[in-house]
């Protein structure tokens, strides 16, 4: 139902009709994402590998989005973060330096630098295009 009323809000005021059924891209983003979290996958892959997966996914995600738009900036966002992804899939960081710390610095307690360090390129890169945007709209 709130998928339904997002979609009409989506169309009614938001990004309007036939730019891409972006609560679709999402749901699958977090479908893939819940999935990922079995027992048995994430025994398989161990905690490091499983972030790689949730890169990926993401990826996956920013492809689908990029293709439905037909926005090249968006495809070769969703490929760099996809490869990133898979990177950290096969690579075995598990003895990397986390963030840790105390008092004032912030703990990522168990998030690896590799992932923590993709996910500020992201949201930067997001706020960039976000305001180009803005700009010419």
């Amino acid at each position: 139902m709130l998928w339904g009323l997002g979609k009409v809000n989506e169309s009614e005021v938001g990004v309007g009709p036939a730019r891409g059924d972006f609560l679709a891209i999402a749901a699958a983003v977090f479908t893939a994402t819940q999935l990922s979290l079995i027992d048995h996958f994430v025994n398989w892959l161990g905690f490091e590998r499983l972030q790689g997966v949730w890169v990926v996914i993401i990826g996956g995600g920013l492809l689908a989005l990029g293709f439905s738009r037909h926005e090249g900036a968006l495809v070769a966002w969703g490929a760099f973060v996809g490869a990133a992804g898979i990177a950290l899939l096969i690579a075995d960081y598990s003895g990397s330096t986390s963030f840790v710390g105390g008092g004032n610095v912030i703990t990522l307690s168990s998030q690896s630098a590799p992932v923590a360090l993709l996910g500020v390129v992201l949201t930067v890169a997001g706020l960039v295009t976000y305001e180009r945007e803005r700009r010419i709209a």
